[in-house]
């Protein structure tokens, strides 16, 4: 009985992996000169105004958010993977301010052209 037991345990634990709380880096970056203040929305909250030629890091958990520029009701949603880090960019284009993932080769290289942002807003 007891061995049944903890072959149910042992399923029912592959089946239902542990949720984690591991942190993931995210990055979100202007290269556009012409962006004076681009706003950041982490799941619907402004997290950063971010200045042009700068760049943010954050450490968020793990999970589905939402990233958005223009507004916060409009953005990407994402699965950040623990232990992972992610990319994004604020562009400049007709409609206006949009925050779209980068890949990992292309925002390090970015990255090394900008300044770290100190505040958030």
């Amino acid at each position: 009985m007891k061995s049944a037991l903890l072959v149910f345990i042992l399923l029912c634990a592959s089946v239902y992996p542990q949720q984690t709380n591991q942190a993931t880096a995210v990055f979100i970056y202007s290269t556009e000169s012409i962006v004076v203040h681009g706003p950041v929305f982490v799941d619907g909250v402004e997290v950063a105004s971010l200045k042009a030629n700068h760049y943010l890091k954050m450490e968020i958990p793990a999970g589905e958010h939402t990233f958005a520029s223009k507004r916060k009701e409009e953005g990407a949603d994402c699965i950040l993977e623990p232990g992972k880090t992610y990319y994004f960019r604020i562009r400049f284009l007709l409609q206006g301010l949009t925050l779209e993932p980068i890949p990992t080769e292309v925002g390090v290289y970015d990255l090394k052209h900008l300044s770290e942002q100190q505040n958030t807003k």
